[in-house]
């Protein structure tokens, strides 16, 4: 009997990396818009700073991941918690110091810790798991979920709370 209780791990980490990468993609304009924190001509610069940075870091993370024996699995267990941790800390950084060189540094962070995710999740999910259909439509349901519901709640939340007028 299979519980799925690794897949289930994965789909909510999948749901929370798309979700915050869709999210930020989505409103980041309006953000500096309503919130003039950085001037707008910076708002390129500032994206492709986040993306470039999570594009290194993700081609790192195909380097290191074919380093790690197969069944050193806990090793990327691991990192998968120190990049989740650095990201969450890079924005409760931003969010306790709302300035524009906190912004700039908050988006490359972001950018590094959230570049090797998505290859060491599906690495080891396939370390952990018998591959199946079932299993595969839980990781995409959290991918997919992540990636619409998040940019939807983000707008949902800032017309209700009249964010990020309030910041």
């Amino acid at each position: 009997m299979h519980h799925y209780q690794f897949e289930l791990v994965f789909s909510a980490t999948l749901f929370f990396v798309f979700g915050g990468k869709m999210a930020l993609t989505t409103y980041f304009y309006q953000f500096l818009r309503q919130t003039e924190v950085a001037p707008l001509r910076f708002y390129t610069a500032m994206l492709s700073a986040c993306w470039s940075s999570t594009t290194v870091c993700r081609l790192w993370g195909i380097w290191d991941q074919q380093r790690v024996p197969f069944a050193h699995y806990r090793v990327l267990f691991h990192r998968c918690e120190c990049f989740l941790a650095v990201g969450a800390l890079a924005l409760g950084l931003f969010l306790l110091y709302i300035d524009e060189a906190t912004l700039w540094t908050v988006l490359v962070v972001y950018g590094v810790a959230n570049g090797p995710l998505l290859g060491y999740v599906f690495d080891l999910n396939n370390r952990l798991t018998v591959a199946t259909a079932k299993g595969t439509a839980i990781l995409k349901f959290g991918f997919n979920m992540g990636s619409s519901l998040c940019p939807y709640l983000v707008g949902v939340s800032w017309h209700h709370y009249h964010y990020p007028l309030s910041v």
